[in-house]
């Protein structure tokens, strides 16, 4: 690497550490702002990385939930960044962003033994996949073959065999699993 690749690097490095820094004190500005504005209320926020729960939006026809048989509060979340009031939060199901006010957030208290990742999929019913055990069936058909699946957190006697479906094989476990068997052919262009 060129002396001239290094240093602009290293100014690359400045320039973003500065930035993050002017971010920081702009939503430090903009929160004590707003608790000026609303004296005796107090603002609750949470830092980057940490947990929280969402409430589901309010309607014109009901309050919480859609149905009785939904949990008054989605998630877990992580928190991405948050700008004021309005905080980028992860969906650890789905892997999608949301902006939300902060009066649908709370806090989600988590020991050591617990794995938010684990709980957002228990809470969409969905398991985290380990690794692709073996196949059944022929590579020309793909439709047809089934995979067996060892489940995160699960002993070998809970396997599964599922069938091709595009959450299945959009996994780098499964891409893992094609190469390790000569099957690389069936990786999907967008991965390869």
């Amino acid at each position: 690497m060129t002396e001239y690749c290094k240093d602009m690097i290293e100014r690359q490095a400045e320039i973003i550490a500065i930035a993050q820094k002017h971010q920081a004190q702009v939503n430090e500005q903009y929160i004590i702002s707003k608790n000026k504005k609303y004296k005796g209320i107090e603002v609750t926020t949470f830092p980057v990385n940490s947990y929280v729960l969402l409430g589901y939006p309010d309607t014109s026809l009901k309050k919480g939930p859609p149905t009785k048989f939904m949990t008054n509060w989605q998630g877990p979340y992580r928190v991405v960044s948050y700008i004021g009031n309005n905080y980028t939060v992860l969906n650890l199901g789905t892997m999608k962003q949301e902006t939300v006010n902060v009066k649908r957030l709370k806090e989600f208290l988590l020991d050591d033994d617990t794995n938010p990742q684990q709980v957002a999929n228990k809470a969409t019913q969905r398991d985290i996949v380990e690794r692709i055990v073996s196949h059944t069936g022929n590579a020309k058909y793909r439709k047809k073959m089934k995979f067996e699946v060892k489940w995160l957190g699960y002993g070998p006697e809970e396997n599964t065999m599922e069938p091709w479906t595009s959450e299945l094989w959009n996994l780098e476990v499964m891409h893992e699993y094609l190469r390790a068997n000569k099957l690389k052919q069936l990786i999907p262009a967008a991965f390869k």
